[in-house]
């Protein structure tokens, strides 16, 4: 789903800087924040390194993401739709196609249906979303 912070949002899913993984969601929505395959390339001293960062924060991401999801999820379900679209959190009428991969991952594109400009939002690149009809 989307995922917000304070109303904007930061995707986490698939990618990898060289810390942990925001890999595919576990059973049970959580994801997987293990080290990332190329850690087994490492040296042992930088493998354990990566393995007790990842083992630190990885839960700490993960309460974040779930006190984000919580939040924008309360609003999509308390606030008007005007209000969600005032706040930047919701575009309507929208148009979308694939537009390749990226670390596995499809890249979608979406433009307004209307040919306009996008309105205000607070979408970013590698945000979450929410696709409805």
């Amino acid at each position: 789903g989307y995922r917000g912070r304070g109303g904007g949002g930061r995707g986490r899913g698939g990618f990898s800087d060289g810390g942990c993984d925001a890999g595919p969601a576990k059973p049970g929505g959580e994801l997987d924040w293990s080290p990332p395959g190329c850690a087994e390339l490492l040296d042992p001293g930088t493998r354990d390194a990566i393995n007790a960062y990842c083992s630190r924060l990885g839960p700490l991401l993960q309460m974040e993401l779930d006190e984000e999801q919580r939040v924008v999820k309360e609003r999509l379900l308390s606030w008007p739709l005007p209000r969600l679209q005032s706040e930047g959190l919701v575009l309507v009428g929208m148009s979308g196609r694939k537009h390749g991969s990226y670390f596995g991952k499809t890249v979608l594109i979406f433009t307004p249906a209307s040919g306009e400009d996008l309105p205000f939002h607070r979408f970013s690149s590698g945000d979450m979303v929410t696709l409805c009809r």
